[in-house]
């Protein structure tokens, strides 16, 4: 028998995990696998491989709090600057932009069962070009990078995809690979009840992957709430 796998034997009954031993011994775990996979363990190493277990996954819980704990401070403070500079400065494109938001913005926070998701970003969908520009006029004066904001287009069936994307880059000035073209489909009755143009622009939605800045802009709506 191999020294090291007959040494690996030893530690594993003295109730060694397969990641203890891999580094002591530098054998990989997949190796250790086929070793010891039909090693009977005394109640000895069984009780120590279960303390540990149950450590690690305190462990990994404690972690787990304390970076959401610390997600949800970062998200308060971007929420009060929000208020602040809306309350404090009343800059016009600020109190437009955070109305726009309001009005047309995606605000729901996310959660998974009652835990809220930390990470969120900034969506507002309209089919308006001088609503969608002054969207865009606000991201950048809110000193949002040009390479961040995305614009998906949303085109029907009867619009030219071609034409919409060429008429939304010179309306926005975004660069083309910041624009996406997305194809919707109409059910019948929605074609039957809606006039031939009446998304002559398609529709289009500005996102920004940034979760502070989503909540910076949940801060300027709250400051509109407070100056209202």
């Amino acid at each position: 028998m191999r020294s090291d796998k007959y040494e690996a034997k030893i530690l594993r009954q003295q109730g060694r995990s397969y990641s203890e031993i891999a580094q002591e011994l530098s054998v990989s775990r997949s190796t250790l696998s086929l070793w010891l996979r039909k090693e009977q363990l005394s109640e000895s190493a069984k009780t120590r491989l279960k303390s540990k277990m149950t450590a690690g996954s305190d462990a990994l819980v404690l972690r787990n709090k304390l970076q959401t704990e610390k997600a949800l401070e970062r998200a308060n403070k971007a929420r009060s600057f929000g208020v602040h500079e809306i309350v404090k400065e009343r800059t016009g494109i600020e109190s437009i932009g955070a109305a726009l938001y309001w009005a047309e913005g995606y605000k729901r926070l996310r959660k998974v069962g009652n835990r809220e998701i930390s990470g969120h970003a900034v969506a507002l969908s309209n089919s308006d070009p001088e609503l969608v520009k002054c969207f865009i006029r606000y991201l950048l004066y809110l000193e949002v990078p040009v390479s961040k904001i995305k614009l998906q287009i949303r085109v029907f069936g009867h619009s030219n995809a071609n034409k919409l994307k060429v008429f939304w880059k010179q309306m926005t000035e975004l660069h083309e690979a910041n624009i996406s073209v997305v194809f919707q489909k109409e059910s019948i009755s929605s074609q039957r009840m809606r006039s031939f143009d009446r998304l002559p622009f398609g529709t289009v939605q500005v996102r920004v992957d940034d979760t502070a800045l989503f909540y910076r802009i949940l801060g300027h709506i709250e400051g509109l709430k407070k100056i209202g």
